[in-house]
């Protein structure tokens, strides 16, 4: 956010400093006493408009410096035929000359990225098109009302990232129609194998005689029934096929 905004031979601003509040700033004054220059500039500042006579008479240059509460300083500098960018970061005022910061030149007419990106003052891009919220138009006073009912939704689910839920949404239904077909598919396959030879049966569900799940009392009346039989073995208590019982 915009905290400080000075205007050095910019239109009819010699050398002007706004203070900008926290919330809101209202700008009053007669015709012509400069308060379409402040927006103005700030356009010039976030879009390196075409040029224009904003160059003060008899000045060479127009400068607009923005002070963030970030602590970075943006300058745009139009002189005839020329424009340069010049970032301070981290509250370094490039007043004093100690800090240089960075200078950008010969961009072509989009403002460097590294300058959209302090400044954080581009248009929302919807499906119908760019919509600025930051900077307003003398014209077109009447924000949005003037645009088709389309145009207003979209901006408005864009703005809300609503169409960026709404597209995860879509991907999450997309994965878990996928994974039931899978699942289906993986079923049905299953179903085809049963009594197959060779086919391993599945634990607990089908398999035949002494095979079938048993719970510890059945096993342990098998286990008792297995050693008290004459002539069957004894159970082995380590395990393994029963061993022969000794003879008398």
């Amino acid at each position: 956010m915009i905290k400080r905004l000075h205007l050095r031979n910019y239109m009819a601003h010699k050398d002007t400093t706004l203070e900008l509040a926290a919330g809101v700033t209202v700008l009053t004054g007669a015709n012509n006493s400069g308060k379409s220059a402040v927006v103005e500039a700030i356009r010039s500042l976030a879009m390196n408009p075409v040029p224009h006579h904003v160059i003060r008479h008899g000045a060479s240059k127009a400068v607009v410096r923005a002070e963030l509460d970030s602590g970075d300083v943006v300058e745009w500098v139009r002189s005839k035929g020329n424009t340069v960018y010049n970032i301070y970061r981290n509250g370094a005022s490039g007043e004093t000359g100690a800090d240089p910061g960075e200078t950008f030149a010969k961009f072509g007419r989009t403002p460097p990225e590294d300058i959209r990106g302090v400044l954080r003052l581009d248009p929302v891009e919807t499906e119908t098109g760019a919509v600025d919220i930051h900077i307003g138009n003398q014209r077109y006073p009447v924000f949005l009302l003037d645009q088709t009912g389309s145009q207003a939704a979209s901006f408005f689910a864009a703005s809300t990232e609503a169409e960026y839920l709404l597209r995860m949404q879509q991907a999450l239904k997309t994965r878990t129609d996928r994974a039931r077909s899978d699942r289906k598919r993986i079923a049905a396959e299953n179903e085809k194998t049963r009594g197959i030879p060779g086919r391993v049966p599945a634990p607990g569900r089908d398999r035949p005689g002494p095979f079938r799940r048993r719970g510890p009392l059945r096993i342990a009346q098998e286990a008792r029934g297995i050693a008290s039989s004459p002539g069957t073995g004894r159970a082995d208590p380590r395990g393994g096929e029963p061993r022969p019982c000794p003879g008398p």
